[in-house]
């Protein structure tokens, strides 16, 4: 039997009766039922960002953007023009870096990745002028511009990832493959790609776990992404970017909660509904506590 999965230009493709339609570089990009979560969890970061550096490049060439395979391959809508849809996602995305909390001082760390942002493709500022707008060097502005790059780019690839509870997953077929999982390792990969955020607003995660480290009975995937919505959401709140981890045992289960400290008490709304879907297929369940400022996320595991 031959190799069920190649990788092409950073995407993993496999060679299952299912994705052969995928044709991920010539057509659009159509899921195959019950396999999307598990497919956009492939997504090979360096490679996404690199697509959308070559995007930004050529952000109002519609012909070029045609071309990206970025652009190409994201899951906008059926019929949706993909350069005039990727544009608007872009500029969605840089607003979701405006920091928050009406008391961050304006020329906090936090603000730089979205100034530099909001400036060059937001308001469209010519590079030449950003210097002087940002009273930074050149060579400062080129630095800060990757940095921005980078997370911006983190930010695609997490919803590139999460697609698969985008796309209508309790009205999906998807076949769990639950296995015995280390929750520190799947928790330290996931931190890991909000690594670079977290630097940027000066905050990290004070995490404390018991000893020995604690085992669920999990997918892989699916804890990954609901642990990606927890971080995403925690962040979101975040004023400084600081968050608390505790994880505690209890009989049969695991429990994970993550804190986060903000200037305002947290909006109010069905969060994360996907996510508690996904966590309950689990056989867990997934809560959002408000308390005053603060926002409390505890996910149960069996």
């Amino acid at each position: 039997m031959g190799k069920f999965w190649s990788r092409e230009n950073g995407f993993i493709r496999y060679n299952t009766d299912c994705t052969k339609i995928l044709h991920l570089h010539t057509t659009p990009y159509r899921p195959c039922r019950g396999h999307t979560a598990a497919i956009f969890a492939m997504m090979d970061l360096d490679t996404l960002e690199k697509h959308l550096k070559d995007a930004l490049a050529h952000l109002y060439d519609d012909l070029a953007l045609e071309e990206n395979p970025l652009v190409r391959t994201w899951p906008f809508p059926a019929g949706t023009p993909r350069p005039q849809a990727f544009r608007d996602l872009l500029r969605a995305h840089i607003r979701a870096l405006r920091p928050s909390g009406e008391h961050l001082p304006q020329d906090a760390p936090a603000w730089r990745p979205y100034r530099i942002l909001q400036y060059r493709y937001l308001e469209e500022i010519p590079p030449a002028e950003l210097p002087a707008r940002l009273s930074l060097s050149e060579r400062q502005v080129r630095r800060d511009h990757n940095r921005a790059v980078s997370l911006l780019a983190r930010h695609l690839w997490e919803q590139f990832s999460a697609a698969g509870f985008a796309d209508s997953p309790m009205q999906q077929d998807f076949s769990l493959s639950l296995e015995n999982l280390s929750l520190v390792e799947v928790w330290h990969g996931v931190e890991h790609m909000f690594a670079s955020e977290l630097r940027a607003r000066g905050g990290q995660v004070h995490a404390s776990w018991p000893h020995p480290a604690p085992q669920v009975f999990a997918d892989r995937v699916v804890l990954r992404q609901v642990l990606i919505a927890m971080l995403r959401r925690a962040l979101q709140h975040a004023s400084q970017g600081t968050l608390f981890l505790r994880t505690e045992r209890r009989p049969g289960s695991v429990v994970l909660t993550l804190s986060a400290e903000g200037e305002e008490p947290p909006a109010s709304g069905d969060d994360l509904p996907e996510a508690r879907h996904w966590s309950e297929k689990l056989g867990g369940s997934l809560v959002l506590v408000p308390n005053g400022r603060s926002l409390r996320l505890s996910l149960t595991l069996p």
